[in-house]
């Protein structure tokens, strides 16, 4: 942590900190902004995951060579606070697996569901039948689910009852690929349980600072809950450009819940995951 973020002092990114003290420990300046703009008073709670956890192309690097498969979870949540878990992945999980993923990770660990393909199909037909089946599914880690993802398009006004549905047990999140124009009922009928999340992977060549000002810019207040960012397997993003992703997440977020930077790919970049997570907290 330190190297990078020496780094990104040498780099000038992060006027706001600076390496005090014999031990070199790395503080953030609270009289100081972490970027032009942003505003100090308010909390930067992003919060890194990655989407799945199982990718045999993080053995070795991050999980040992010698570590059982069923065992990466536990491993991957010694270092990161939460993870997606995918809709397929759920949707292939029997509830001994389940099981095993709530006995694999401390109490203060969470989850967030990508919902499974049954689950939205069948919400369409019978709301009640699929919530029910839902909620039975995840009753093992029913405590640690802090909310759930529903892919989403503007306009899409069947959405309506599922999303309350949900919004009933769980904090919800409409994933777009684009900043919808115009209200979104979906965001006011549910006292503040619904939030809105941003596709980053469906932005194709646009670099950071376009898809800053082009998305993030125009949301509504307080409504962001979620980013989620595709990497790329064969080139890490430089710490400028991971900036332009996460100081718009800190000036964007709801007042009452964190933001979920959540990296996505066959594998996410590790690297990726660990410097946003440094700029976050220098931020």
């Amino acid at each position: 942590m330190l190297a990078v973020a020496a780094k990104a002092l040498a780099m000038g990114l992060l006027p706001g900190a600076s390496i005090s003290g014999q031990n070199g420990v790395m503080t953030n300046d609270s009289t100081a902004p972490c970027a032009d703009g942003a505003d100090d008073s308010i909390s930067s709670d992003i919060i890194i995951a990655s989407w799945g956890w199982d990718f045999t192309q993080w053995t070795p690097g991050f999980y040992p060579d010698d570590l059982p498969d069923d065992w990466r979870l536990a491993y991957y949540s010694n270092e990161f606070r939460v993870v997606v878990i995918p809709g397929e992945t759920l949707a292939q999980a029997d509830e001994e697996s389940i099981e095993g993923w709530a006995e694999a990770v401390a109490d203060d660990f969470d989850f967030l569901l990508d919902l499974p393909p049954w689950f939205i199909g069948g919400a369409r037909q019978d709301p009640d039948a699929a919530m029910e089946r839902l909620l039975n599914t995840l009753a093992p880690i029913s405590e640690q689910v802090a909310g759930v993802i529903l892919p989403a398009e503007p306009g899409m006004t069947e959405l309506q009852p599922i999303v309350t549905g949900l919004a009933a047990s769980f904090p919800v999140t409409l994933l777009f690929n684009e900043v919808p124009a115009g209200p979104l009922p979906e965001l006011q009928t549910c006292e503040g349980r619904v939030l809105l999340g941003l596709n980053m992977t469906s932005s194709g060549r646009q670099t950071e600072q376009d898809w800053e000002a082009a998305h993030i810019g125009t949301l509504p207040a307080d409504s962001l809950g979620m980013v989620v960012v595709e990497c790329d397997a064969e080139k890490p993003r430089d710490l400028r450009q991971l900036r332009h992703i996460v100081e718009p997440c800190i000036r964007a977020r709801s007042s009452y819940d964190p933001v979920y930077l959540v990296f996505k790919g066959e594998p996410p970049r590790l690297d990726d995951m660990k410097n946003a997570g440094v700029i976050a907290e220098l931020c």
